[in-house]
């Protein structure tokens, strides 16, 4: 099932144990998670530091932990529009909540297609340019609704 890893690192495993440290912590500021998730990261047998703390899949997977997006994260849901989410989070937060309206709305699309799908509704939406390449965001969007994670 490696197509459900993210760096070698099963992205169900590492979204989920992040989250219960922020839980058990009582922490919900973006410091925490990321030294959470870059420790979780090496406690699933990560190895590359440069991996831990790559900021792509960081943001996206706080930002929809943040805004009640995972299951069973302990977290009550927040409906922002995405100019919000952009502005209160990131480019990438902003592409995995977009992500998950779109595999909601088709929850048969491709990770390509989702990526694509983001880019085109990100523009529509924001009028900004969108990233020309996923940097794991959008996939780690694509993993968790494909695990059952998202609400």
């Amino acid at each position: 099932m490696d197509y459900l890893k993210l760096y070698q690192v099963p992205v169900k495993d590492w979204v989920l144990k992040t989250t219960e440290k922020m839980k058990k912590n009582s922490k919900q500021d973006v410091s925490s998670w990321n030294k959470y998730w870059e420790e979780t990261y090496f406690e699933l047998d990560g190895k590359k530091a440069s991996i831990a703390c790559k900021g792509c899949p960081r943001k996206a997977a706080y930002t929809l932990w943040y805004l009640g997006r995972i299951k069973n994260s302990g977290r009550e849901r927040i409906n922002l529009s995405i100019d919000e989410v952009l502005e209160k989070f990131s480019k990438n937060g902003t592409y995995a909540t977009l992500g998950q309206e779109l595999l909601d709305n088709n929850p048969n699309l491709s990770k390509a297609s989702l990526f694509e799908d983001i880019q085109k509704e990100f523009k529509k939406r924001t009028n900004e340019k969108p990233s020309e390449s996923d940097q794991g965001g959008p996939t780690l969007t694509w993993i968790l609704f494909r695990e059952g994670l998202l609400q």
